[in-house]
């Protein structure tokens, strides 16, 4: 029992470091400070920003416009139209602005990383049920089916009433049993 045990804190390590490796590769751990519109216009209407960037996603119009301020501070809005802000920048003669091209996503954790954990969840499923099979779990996942009844002969031993001898109690319960299998219409 405690072999088993051991082995299952193996299996919650693999599936925690698995999640913590998801987590990292979706940026969820990046602490990202909220930076509102309102803001955004507040700050290009004081001349506190010294420098933009627009940052266009893969569905366009959508993008990220990255603002560093006079006091160094680098700060990021997410909008939903990048043209917008370029109107209004043009609008309020802001001149010190980029837009970069539109991120393509890596090969990388776009295909290749998908089927890498497939097949990790996999091979653990595999590894998991092979080690019940040899016995390692208990549950005998291989010999589902499997008749365990013993072949018996004539020369092995059987046994009677008389090998029951001073049972009287066992005697009378086994005598019922042979009765009802003999005549099964007398208790009905």
């Amino acid at each position: 029992m405690v072999k088993r045990n051991r082995g299952l804190g193996f299996y919650f390590l693999m599936i925690a470091l698995a999640l913590f490796f998801i987590y990292m590769i979706n940026g969820a751990w990046a602490d990202r400070e909220t930076y509102r519109y309102s803001e955004f216009i507040e700050d290009l209407n004081a001349n506190e920003i010294v420098k933009i960037e627009i940052q266009q996603n893969s569905e366009v119009p959508t993008g990220a416009v990255n603002v560093t301020l006079k006091s160094a501070e680098e700060k990021t809005l997410y909008v939903t139209d990048t043209k917008e802000v370029e109107e209004l920048l043009q609008d309020k003669n802001f001149t010190d602005y980029e837009v970069n091209d539109v991120m393509r996503e890596s090969w990388f954790v776009t295909t290749l990383l998908p089927i890498l954990m497939l097949g990790a969840i996999m091979f653990v499923f595999f590894i998991i049920m092979n080690n019940q099979a040899a016995g390692g779990g208990g549950n005998k996942v291989v010999n589902f089916g499997k008749s365990r009844a013993k072949m018996t002969t004539g020369d092995q031993k059987k046994v009677t009433f008389k090998n029951v001898a001073g049972l009287d109690e066992e005697k009378e319960e086994l005598k019922e049993i042979v009765d009802f299998l003999k005549n099964p219409k007398k208790y009905i």
